[in-house]
């Protein structure tokens, strides 16, 4: 090779080695050196949340489910209440009052607005008795 020290010699402009890769493998102009980014942070509850903040949380989350033979995406709430539902009409007497008694209280909203209580004992008059031996509420 030359007879001067290797550290001593210029170095040329078009170099490559280590810090200096190849021209075609350096960043593009105004290209990111990480196109897709950072991943997003996990969405759940804290790890100090209680109770209610982690059923809030699961009640939430997006589920797959089946609705007429066809995948939809819906929440674990929203299909706890169908499910509730189709209980209900399927002949479980206890399903069926749950689910109206929870839609009556819903209606109701938080101003007091809607059909509130005096509706839950129509509600309740007209399901059948099923040979259960409940009582019906006076008229």
């Amino acid at each position: 090779m030359s007879d001067e020290p290797e550290d001593t010699r210029p170095r040329r402009a078009g170099a490559i080695g280590y810090g200096r890769p190849p021209k075609d493998h350096q960043f593009k102009k105004g290209q990111s050196g990480n196109p897709r980014g950072r991943p997003r942070k996990r969405r759940g509850p804290p790890d100090n949340a209680g109770p209610r903040e982690i059923a809030r949380h699961e009640a939430l989350r997006i589920i797959r489910a089946q609705e007429d033979g066809r995948p939809v995406k819906i929440t674990v709430l929203q299909a706890a209440v169908r499910r509730l539902a189709k209980t209900g009409l399927a002949g479980d007497r206890n399903a069926l009052l749950a689910f109206v008694r929870m839609s009556l209280t819903l209606d109701s909203g938080p101003a007091g607005t809607g059909s509130g209580g005096a509706g839950a004992q129509v509600v309740t008059f007209a399901i059948p008795d099923n040979g259960r031996g409940d009582k019906k509420p006076d008229d």
